[in-house]
């Protein structure tokens, strides 16, 4: 009698389906005593999400009062994010397996699929859409269609997305983050922000946000100011509603790549990489000074020289990485829990940025405190279409490790992502801090 327990790592009783035919919560279709019925594995290849994640520093494990309930996305179908490293990663309902983008804050995860469709999940409390519970739930209602979504980004206590080339907003607003012109209010329900209907892509920081415009590629930013985060050339106030970047030391025009986290950002444009935010000593932006960086200023010099051929960055608290048009990597400021993932906890304060190994196939970087905590403690890489991870990670949940900091790039993932998939990784904050990371395939 065959063993039918599970197939690829998933028990069929957690199987949404066989042969097209719902299945009741914990049944198969296979009955092993009478070695009647059929199994057929309806699992879907692509357009699922998968995620894991670790706790850090207090408690000995991951349990729901570190946030995880809130992140438990989709049915309890449990399966490995990796096929070489233990553990368990709950995956999204295999009823909904059309995802082309994923992104996480602290309350609440949003999902764009196929079709533009919104879908959430999540905890309701800070604001958030009214997310509850461990499914996705569409979010209707907002613009001319529901499906029309083509940006979405969550960060903390809020969340950007564009719809048709409207712009809506929900969550806290108590540095004006939102960008409706005041700090009065925290949104409960998605609102419009203003009457443009020519926004392209958002990205929601903690305390700020960032977005562009489809004809130009100009850069807006709107929020909290006091570390010069939103590249205003001022620390003082909030800016609350959305205000071009300032564009004393570059032409705010053509803007292909532009990521933040919750005290500066990175944006390229034609190649060139420009910096803004705290530097808080930690010379993380690569120009030999600790003070802070009040508007974008050029930065990404190597050997010298500052190069133009940057394609994508990545902002921690203490450190930045660019990678170039070739995919080659490049590291700047403090790397205490090493993640370059080269071996070594080597800083790089000379004023340069510093190549990272010699691979060519580096496609993004992303640190667990995007937009969350003012400490780093992982980075998850995307390379040669896998996922990889340096940095700490406690009790094991990202990777098959019990403790400690991983100082070379470590696989998360041994099955390829395809192209345009889309991870993130985030920090949950508080006492207990918390990182996950997410990935479609």
């Amino acid at each position: 009698m065959p063993d039918v327990s599970s197939y690829n790592g998933i028990a069929v009783g957690d199987i949404a389906s066989i042969n097209g035919q719902d299945i009741a919560s914990g049944e198969g279709a296979y009955n092993p005593v009478s070695d009647a019925g059929t199994y057929t594995e309806t699992v879907p290849t692509s357009g699922l999400i998968k995620y894991g994640g670790s706790k850090f520093h207090s408690g000995s494990s991951f349990s729901s009062s570190d946030n995880t309930t809130r992140f438990m996305i989709g049915k309890s179908v449990v399966t490995n994010i990796s096929s070489d490293k233990d553990g368990t990663y709950p995956v999204a309902a295999e009823s909904k397996s059309d995802f082309t983008h994923i992104t996480y804050g602290r309350y609440a995860a949003f999902g764009i699929t196929s079709s533009g469709q919104l879908w959430e999940v999540g905890n309701a409390t800070s604001y958030m859409e009214g997310a509850t519970g461990t499914s996705f739930q569409q979010v209707t209602g907002i613009g001319d269609s529901d499906t029309g979504r083509t940006s979405v980004s969550s960060s903390y206590d809020g969340a950007l997305a564009i719809n048709s080339g409207k712009m809506y907003y929900v969550g806290a607003n108590g540095y004006g983050q939102a960008g409706t012109g005041s700090t009065s209010a925290a949104y409960g329900t998605f609102v419009q922000v203003g009457s443009a209907t020519d926004w392209q892509k958002v990205v929601r920081c903690r305390s700020w946000s960032m977005a562009t415009k489809t004809a130009s590629n100009v850069l807006y930013t709107c929020g909290r100011n006091y570390n010069y985060q939103t590249g205003q050339d001022t620390s003082s106030g909030n800016t609350t509603s959305w205000t071009a970047i300032n564009s004393d030391n570059f032409t705010n025009t053509g803007v292909t790549h532009f990521t933040g986290n919750y005290d500066g950002g990175i944006l390229i444009t034609g190649g060139e990489a420009y910096g803004w935010g705290d530097e808080d000593g930690n010379e993380r932006f690569g120009l030999n000074s600790s003070s802070n960086v009040q508007k974008p200023t050029a930065i990404g010099s190597v050997g010298g020289s500052v190069a133009t051929d940057w394609a994508s960055a990545a902002l921690g608290s203490q450190q930045s990485f660019l990678i170039n048009t070739s995919g080659e990597l490049f590291f700047a400021g403090e790397n205490n829990y090493g993640y370059t993932g080269d071996g070594t906890t080597t800083d790089a304060k000379a004023g340069n940025y510093v190549q990272v190994g010699s691979a060519t196939d580096y496609e993004r970087v992303a640190f667990d405190d995007a937009g969350a905590t003012s400490s780093n403690y992982s980075c998850i890489k995307q390379k040669g279409g896998k996922l990889y991870f340096t940095g700490i990670s406690y009790y094991g949940h990202i990777i098959d490790v019990s403790d400690g900091s991983i100082t070379t790039d470590t696989l998360v993932n041994s099955s390829s992502l395809a192209a345009g998939n889309v991870w993130t990784a985030t920090t949950q904050g508080g006492s207990s801090l918390t990182a996950f990371v997410a990935a479609i395939y």
